[in-house]
């Protein structure tokens, strides 16, 4: 199941008469309201299931002058492609997979292999399976034994960022950008930059697969222990799910809505 965010200020229509709002986006979910045609809805997000792409919507008549929150399949509603296109071009909070390539490819002919086997074949392969703490280690020996240049730092910056290590991110970004400009390593440090200024959440609890890093004001410490062990059986469902795994432990980050849209500069309803 996809699911895709984004806050809608257009009010979509509805296009069928007593279009059943249901409590979730299965065919045979509890309908909570029925909405009339022509009605205004307001659409929260997006969700792709079984049935295809269905939304959730606020219903500003259909709870006869209360608000309802309900799900509508996209058949049942007009107008969607401004959604859409909304959602397309919204700000992402995941490094993108081109850039992150891009610096890849740059550093790998920047620094190339006298002969095999060829340790930047190793580092793609370690980003490309997301194990980017083994990245940054490898990448820093091949600093520290002299191939310090501005694409071999951006990519340890990358792997630093991706490594929940905003700190040492930025001061690789910085130096990387002192030796020569690039747009998309500039707009990786102001990432960075992002996170370390507004980023309270420096409680920190480990488990088995993952950091878990809070904000004591967002939640207290004994919720934070309660949800650690809820990840963990989370990720082993979904892992055993799709027959894969991940080689290192994942970082999850508890911080208020305020904290989370400064440090990651995401769009507005990716907090809601």
């Amino acid at each position: 199941m996809a699911l895709g965010l984004v806050a809608s200020t257009a009010a979509h229509m509805v296009n069928q008469d007593a279009a059943p709002a249901r409590s979730s986006c299965d065919s045979e979910a509890q309908v909570i309201a029925k909405a009339a045609k022509g009605e205004a809805a307001r659409i929260l997000f997006a969700i792709s299931g079984e049935i295809g792409t269905c939304y959730k919507v606020e219903l500003a008549n259909a709870g006869g002058g209360k608000a309802i929150h309900g799900y509508l399949p996209a058949a049942a509603l007009s107008g969607i492609d401004s959604f859409e296109r909304g959602r397309a071009a919204a700000g992402r909070i995941e490094v993108s997979a081109a850039l992150r390539d891009d610096i890849v490819k740059s550093s790998a002919t920047a620094a190339p292999c006298a002969a095999p086997p060829c340790e930047w074949t190793r580092i793609q392969q370690l980003l490309g399976s997301s194990q980017h703490e083994q990245a940054l280690d490898a990448l820093e020996k091949l600093i520290g034994s002299g191939q310090k240049n501005a694409n071999t730092l951006a990519l340890a910056g990358l792997s630093a960022l991706r490594s929940d290590k905003a700190k040492l991110a930025l001061e690789y970004f910085d130096q990387s950008l002192a030796l020569a400009p690039h747009a998309g390593v500039e707009e990786l440090r102001k990432r960075a930059q992002r996170e370390v200024a507004a980023d309270r959440s420096s409680e920190k609890l480990v488990g088995i697969t993952f950091n878990f890093r809070y904000d004591e004001k967002a939640v207290t410490a004994d919720q934070a222990r309660a949800l650690l062990p809820v990840l963990g059986s989370e990720f082993t469902r979904i892992s055993e799910t799709l027959g894969c795994r991940s080689e290192e432990r994942m970082t999850a980050i508890v911080q208020s809505r305020e904290d989370y849209l400064r440090s990651t500069g995401a769009a507005e309803w990716s907090g809601g």
